[in-house]
């Protein structure tokens, strides 16, 4: 993400593995970072809806209950364009990433990945 970026940023963390988010989440506080988390793609689109400028980053696990990263991605830039979305996967495949890439996403990162990918 381009460091301008960084100003005022809210990120949401969505990944249905706890491990992951908390993981996610310190690394977003520990850089001073508000962070807010959801566990599945529909409490994902819930937040996203309820106050589409908040966040400026999403970081999205893919495959998920509910909905996938992929209907969180469309949420996310159905509801603010500038924002930034990063699909991240343990099962990534060409036609994921190339659908995510597509719909707007700003990286495709497969699990597992090193946090230096996430900058």
């Amino acid at each position: 993400m381009p460091q301008q970026a960084r100003t005022a940023l809210n990120v949401l963390v969505v990944d249905d593995e706890p491990e992951i988010r908390e993981l996610l989440v310190e690394y977003f506080r520990d850089r001073g970072f508000e962070t807010a988390t959801a566990g599945d793609g529909r409490a994902a689109i819930a937040a996203i809806e309820r106050d589409p400028a908040r966040y400026r980053l999403i970081v999205s696990d893919l495959q998920m209950p509910g909905a996938d990263g992929l209907a969180v991605l469309r949420a996310a830039r159905a509801a603010n364009p500038s924002c930034y979305v990063v699909i991240v996967t343990g099962y990534a495949s060409l036609d994921s990433a190339i659908q995510a890439v597509r719909l707007g996403a700003y990286d495709y990162l497969t699990k597992p990945f090193s946090m230096g990918q996430i900058d």
